[in-house]
């Protein structure tokens, strides 16, 4: 049995948590451009990448969701550099299908990858969730000072 380690006495804060790190995959500075104007990026550390070597370097350091706007051909290539990552084999990994639709040679790669399909609308509101839910969850747990 374990003792509560706080009683009426005890000075209990919340410390906030840091942002969450968000990590951009485009295949050009416009995109990731579109990107950032089109998604909320409040609460996020963002690190941004455009090529397979950009998320090859990117991946070194550790990431809580990826967010995936390539055209049909990069994107094997770019959801197989972020899961060969090991900090980044289990983070949540949203793909943007706009350009994808047209290439029937993307059967299965996104169950492969555990990547989630979704449009610019679902992207950003599966962002949001994830942010408030990391802040609900986090927020609430209680440090001693």
């Amino acid at each position: 049995m374990t003792a509560a380690i706080t009683n009426q006495n005890s000075p209990v804060r919340s410390i906030p948590l840091p942002k969450s790190k968000l990590l951009l995959v485009a295949d050009s500075p416009e995109r990731l451009k579109q990107m950032k104007t089109g998604i909320s990026l409040n609460g996020f550390e963002i690190t941004a990448v455009c090529s397979v070597d950009e998320l090859r370097s990117a991946c070194k350091s550790n990431h809580d969701l990826a967010v995936i706007d390539v055209e049909a051909m990069q994107l094997k290539p770019m959801l197989s550099a972020l899961r060969t990552s090991a900090s980044h084999k289990t983070i949540m990994a949203l793909v943007e299908t706009s350009r994808l639709s047209e290439d029937q040679g993307l059967a299965g790669v996104l169950p492969t990858f555990r990547a989630m399909p979704c449009n610019q609308t679902q992207m950003t509101e599966l962002m949001n969730l994830f942010r408030e839910d990391r802040q609900r969850v986090g927020d609430r747990k209680p440090v001693l000072l």
